[in-house]
């Protein structure tokens, strides 16, 4: 029913598939897609507050690029992956956790190896010495 105003049509919306959706909101030229909080920094309050974009540009918010590492990774969770990896760019704050090795003599033990994943986002001390069964 393209009568229902905006509010209507998208509580409604939900309950439709993704090509009717889509239809929908071009035959009744309503969207329901969410309104970025902003769009350049002046948009947000606060001298440390930035505009951060997700990167394919569908999302921005403000976030406070002022906050220390401890409150900034306490806050990420709370936002969307994309936003959480534009935001850790744009702050230049890394929540990643910190590998526990970088080379073989960082690891205690005679039999205790670096091993590193594929991806070399994480490291950690394996005992490549233990007995096999």
């Amino acid at each position: 029913d393209c009568g229902m105003n905006q509010t209507e049509f998208c509580n409604e919306e939900p309950f439709w598939s993704q090509p009717i959706q889509e239809a929908a909101e071009e035959r009744c030229e309503i969207s329901c897609a969410p309104v970025a909080e902003c769009a350049v920094d002046d948009d947000c309050e606060g001298e440390t507050n930035d505009c951060v974009v997700q990167a394919d540009g569908l999302w921005a918010q403000c976030i406070d690029c002022g906050m220390n590492q401890t409150e900034f990774c306490n806050e990420e969770p709370f936002w969307s992956q994309p936003i959480q990896e534009a935001a850790e760019e744009r702050c230049e704050i890394s929540c990643a956790p910190v590998a526990e090795c970088a080379v073989d003599d960082d690891c205690e033990g005679e039999t205790n190896d670096c091993v590193v994943q594929a991806d070399g986002l994480w490291a950690q001390c394996i005992d490549c010495g233990m007995n096999q069964t």
